[in-house]
C-alpha cells in the first residue's frame, strides 16, 4: 500500500549478462566433443545431455531426460560408480576416473570421467564430461599383448639380446645377457657397459659400438668374454641400428651368439 491505496511495486533487474554467460554455455556444452550431462542433486534424473552423448550411447534425449544412471544400466561397475558418488559428496568435484559404461547396444565403453557440483537459480546439478577412452585402452591392450609376446620371445632365444640407446645406455636385454653380465634384468637398464664390466671390457665394446653407428649399418665382430662365474667363451656379435617409428635413430640392437664349439672344431679340422 501506498498513502493507503493499493499499488504494484516492481523490481527490473538487467539479465543481459546472464542470459549472455548462459548462450555461451550451451553453445560450449551442446558442441563439445566430450560425452557431457547435467543431472539433479536430488534424485540423480538426466535434466540436461549433450549431442555427443547421444552419439555415442546411441540414445534419443527423450529416453534419457527425466531418468538416472541406474534406470539406463549405464554404468556396469556399481562399486566405482558409489566411490564416485562418495566422492562428489564430499568433495563437491571428482576428477579423471576411469570408469566402463554400457551403450544402449550393449557396446562397452571405457570413459574417463571428470565433473563438479553446480548452482543454478537455487538449484544443485552435477555436471559430467566423460571422455571416450576406448580406442585408446584397447591399443593399449593390444600393446601389452604385443610386449608380452616379444619379451616371451626375447626370452626363449639362447642368444644373448640387448638394446642400447645412441649413448651406450643399456634400455633392455634378455636373460642370457642378464646371465653374461650375473646381474638383474632391472639391474641393467639404464646402466652402460663401464657400469658393469671392467675398464678394459666395456672400452672393447663401447669401440664396437662407435664404429657401428658411425655408419649406421650392421656390423659383425668376434672377441672373447668372460662371464661373471669366470667361463670364458668367443662371441659372434651382430649390431645394428635400431630406429624408432618417426625414422629417428633411438640406438642399436645387439645379437650375439656362442661359437666357441664351432671355432675348436674348425681349429681341429685345420690342425688335422
Amino acid at each position: 500500500k501506498w498513502d493507503e491505496k493499493e499499488c504494484v511495486f516492481g523490481i527490473s533487474k538487467d539479465l543481459s549478462k546472464e542470459k549472455e554467460s548462459l548462450e555461451t554455455f550451451n553453445k560450449i556444452f551442446n558442441n563439445n566433443p566430450a560425452l557431457m550431462a547435467i543431472s539433479n542433486i536430488e534424485d540423480q534424473k538426466f535434466t540436461e545431455v549433450n549431442q555427443a552423448l547421444l552419439n555415442k550411447l546411441g540414445y534419443q534425449k527423450e529416453e534419457i531426460i527425466g531418468k538416472t544412471a541406474l534406470e539406463l544400466g549405464l554404468f556396469i561397475e556399481p562399486q566405482k560408480q558409489k566411490m564416485v558418488k562418495e566422492e562428489l559428496f564430499k568433495t563437491g568435484k571428482i576428477k579423471n576416473l576411469e570408469l566402463k559404461i554400457r551403450t544402449k547396444s550393449g557396446k562397452i565403453m571405457d570413459g574417463l570421467f571428470s565433473g563438479e557440483i553446480i548452482e543454478s537459480q537455487g538449484n544443485k546439478y552435477f555436471l559430467t564430461v566423460m571422455i571416450d577412452m576406448t580406442e585408446q585402452k584397447r591399443a593399449e591392450e593390444e600393446l601389452k599383448v604385443q610386449n608380452g609376446l616379444i619379451n616371451s620371445l626375447l626370452d626363449s632365444i639362447p642368444d644373448i639380446i640387448f638394446f642400447k640407446d645412441k649413448a651406450g645406455v643399456y634400455l633392455g636385454c634378455n636373460p642370457s645377457f642378464a646371465e653374461f653380465t650375473g646381474k638383474d634384468k632391472a639391474e641393467i637398464v639404464g646402466k652402460t657397459d663401464y657400469d658393469l664390466f671392467d675398464k678394459e671390457t666395456a672400452d672393447s665394446f663401447r669401440k664396437y659400438d662407435v664404429k657401428m653407428l658411425a655408419t649406421l649399418t650392421a656390423k659383425h665382430n668376434e672377441e672373447w668374454i668372460t662371464y661373471s662365474d669366470g667361463r670364458k667363451k668367443l662371441l659372434d656379435t651382430l649390431k645394428t641400428p635400431y630406429w624408432g617409428k618417426d625414422g629417428e635413430l633411438i640406438g642399436f640392437l645387439g645379437i650375439s651368439r656362442d661359437i666357441t664349439k664351432r671355432k675348436e672344431a674348425e681349429e681341429k679340422l685345420r690342425k688335422r
